[in-house]
């Protein structure tokens, strides 16, 4: 009889190990640049609003650590807004203080995420976007044929470069506009003969200037709406001595022309009207008018197009992109840690990796190393490489409407 009793709890101890093994999911793996790797999800998903939800994952034979906001672009009252550090070109902050300061009833900024590459140097300059950037359908930087993500009026997400160029026509002569609160090229040597226009979005007052001729505009019905693709009629108010800063007065704006271009300024009398003409395409389809409401840019680099790998960085740092999936229908941010024993970052290629587990069809590359970070809930979710969050040029929120 004993043996009989220790037969059955044999068997049943024995059924019990073939349960558990058939019930044990099978571990979920990426493939991380031809590498099968073990992915843990440590958090979420954890739904932040209606539409959003947060998730991190840990690849420990990397080691990664990886923060993910997936967003649904159908979600009514949700939108992606870009926003300036302190509200001005020039000009850092922090995207915990962005989201923060951004934030009021009506207006609710759910998560956040750093975004362009800035200046560093010289200091006049420094935070100041490379890449342009649109918010809320105003071109407050011009774009410069740089990769970017683009969000149009309808909520449709594009990644592509995208190229600007702007014209001042007075009665019989056109001429270049050559920026628009950017101050020089960066692919483009004009030998210091150029037209800038900077608007209120620059910040209070202009670059400090030298030489040349400033021109005060205001617009001749109502007030200027700086659109991406558009026509503004615009008047002289009065015509002065390019040097130093120069206020913008509110609802104004400020033309600087410099080297031969201020030969441009005869036609350009107080009182004179004229056309100041914008148009901003994307390079993969230049003919066709993209509505953009929100505009960000990155270090330049495509990740990936329609599913195939792009562009590659070959060292590993942190990173923060942005992708959507094959519809168009759902937005990914994400960032990668690095520069940790926990973490060490990734190059592009291996976030290509990561970013086709996770179902992304398009994504770009933001900017990274230390700018790094992701805020939910008004918190930090994933771990900065400087220790602490770091004041950049400007950044990408999530807003429940």
């Amino acid at each position: 009889m004993v043996k009989k009793y220790k037969f059955i709890a044999v068997w049943l101890l024995g059924l019990l190990a073939v349960a558990t093994a058939t019930a044990r999911p099978k571990a979920r793996q990426w493939t991380i640049d031809g590498r099968n790797c073990d992915v843990e999800r440590v958090a979420g998903p954890r739904r932040v609003a209606r539409g959003v939800t947060c998730d991190k994952y840990v690849l420990p034979a990397i080691p990664l650590q990886v923060s993910v906001l997936t967003i649904d672009l159908k979600t009514p009252g949700l939108s992606l807004e870009t926003c300036l550090g302190a509200d001005q070109i020039v000009g850092r902050e922090t995207p915990t203080s962005m989201a923060q300061r951004k934030s009021k009833p009506g207006h609710r900024v759910v998560a956040a995420v750093n975004g362009d590459f800035y200046m560093t140097k010289p200091k006049e300059l420094k935070g100041m976007p490379r890449s342009g950037q649109v918010c809320r359908d105003e071109l407050v930087e011009n774009p410069v044929g740089r990769a970017c993500l683009v969000i149009d009026d309808n909520n449709r997400p594009y990644i592509d470069r995208v190229d600007w160029a702007g014209t001042i026509a007075c009665g019989d002569s056109t001429f270049r506009l050559h920026t628009v609160n950017m101050i020089g090229l960066e692919k483009e040597n004009t030998g210091g003969n150029q037209t800038f226009l900077f608007t209120g979005s620059y910040g209070p007052v202009t670059y400090d200037c030298s030489g040349g001729v400033k021109v005060q505009i205001g617009a001749v019905n109502g007030s200027f709406n700086w659109m991406p693709t558009c026509s503004q009629q615009c008047v002289v108010d009065t015509v002065y001595n390019g040097d130093g800063t120069t206020p913008i007065p509110a609802g104004k704006a400020i033309l600087w022309l410099q080297g031969s271009d201020t030969t441009h300024a005869r036609m350009l009398a107080k009182g004179t009207t004229f056309t100041l003409n914008f148009k901003t395409t994307l390079r993969s389809c230049p003919e066709q008018l993209v509505a953009i409401k929100e505009l960000v840019g990155g270090s330049d680099h495509i990740i990936m197009r329609n599913g195939a790998f792009v562009d590659d960085w070959a060292a590993r740092h942190p990173r923060t992109c942005a992708g959507y999936n094959v519809k168009g229908d759902r937005l990914f941010l994400v960032v990668i840690d690095g520069r940790s024993k926990a973490s060490c970052g990734v190059t592009l290629k291996e976030a290509y990796g990561v970013l086709k587990a996770l179902g992304v069809y398009n994504a770009v590359n933001l900017d990274g190393g230390g700018s790094s970070c992701m805020v939910v809930g008004g918190k930090v979710v994933n771990t900065p490489s400087d220790g602490n969050v770091r004041a950049v040029g400007n950044g990408l929120l999530v807003v429940e409407n």
